[in-house]
């Protein structure tokens, strides 16, 4: 293993962190030593426009270790050094040399890790998952509540689908009725006595629109680590996935699927905006507008 210390925070709701973990396992496989960073969930407070997540997992489901606190300090010192316009203009040579922090944005050559590198971003791009396809999967299976959802036999005409707004609304982001009308319409070709299940941040609006009723279950949002699990272990106990936009629902779908079962997924996963890679070639395609 590379002396080479790399750390991965973590920050964000249960999707992101399962693929912030995911990234963290795609660094340890290539041979790096890897630690988590878990005090964004220290720090978080309630701001307008921004839906507040709690930490899920800790980072002994996924076989890592927190950094020390001795060595969340010596990060911080290094960042501040490596970002000082001081340091930049005097010791040129240090900056980039021996520490670099790292957004998903501006990150794609192994080969140039430093010494010491900081990772913080959502790494949400199905090539990191390639490497170690059922990483997430096997770790998860260790809570038991994940592990009878998953062997459970789902109604085979049972669908999931998620309605996200929260923040998404405030970044123009969610689905619109039209979109869900698509959905209706594909569960139709699928069943004539479909069961489906809602999951969604935003009850008031699913039951305000006519075209939700007659809906088997609305699931309501959660936000208590245990509760989130539970939630997630209900998504897995269906047939077929409507992922939408969600990355909570994109592992659903990921653990949930059986030989039988349809996934569908918006396209683009955000509308004007850079495209991200987390649409498999068999998933089925609902357009984004």
């Amino acid at each position: 293993m590379s002396s080479k210390l790399c750390v991965v925070e973590i920050k964000g709701g249960f999707g992101n962190q399962l693929f912030q973990y995911n990234f963290a396992n795609f660094l340890k496989i290539k041979g790096f030593n890897v630690k988590i960073d878990n005090y964004f969930y220290k720090t978080l407070k309630k701001q307008k426009g921004i839906t507040l997540r709690s930490e899920v997992f800790d980072p002994s489901l996924f076989n890592f270790k927190n950094i020390s606190l001795l060595e969340r300090q010596l990060f911080k010192l290094l960042k501040k050094l490596n970002d000082s316009k001081k340091m930049k203009k005097y010791l040129p040579f240090f900056r980039d040399k021996y520490y670099r922090y790292y957004k998903d944005t501006n990150f794609n050559d192994l080969n140039i890790i430093e010494p010491y590198s900081h990772f913080d971003g959502y790494w949400q791009d199905i090539d990191y998952l390639k490497l170690e396809p059922d990483f997430v999967n096997q770790s998860l299976m260790k809570l038991d509540v994940i592990n009878k959802a998953k062997n459970s036999i789902p109604e085979e005409n049972s669908f999931m689908l998620i309605v996200r707004r929260g923040d998404y609304v405030d970044m123009d982001q969610d689905l619109g009725l039209d979109f869900y009308e698509e959905c209706f319409e594909k569960i139709s070709t699928i069943s004539e006595n479909p069961i489906i299940n809602i999951f969604t941040d935003d009850i008031k609006w699913v039951e305000e629109n006519d075209l939700f009723k007659g809906v088997s279950k609305i699931y309501g949002p959660k936000n208590e680590p245990q509760e989130v699990i539970e939630l997630f272990s209900e998504m897995l106990k269906n047939n077929h996935f409507f992922v939408c936009n969600s990355t909570f629902s994109f592992f659903a779908a990921q653990i949930g699927k059986k030989m039988t079962s349809k996934i569908f997924v918006a396209d683009p996963w955000f509308r004007n905006r850079e495209s991200k890679n987390l649409l498999f070639d068999d998933w089925i395609k609902i357009r984004n507008r």
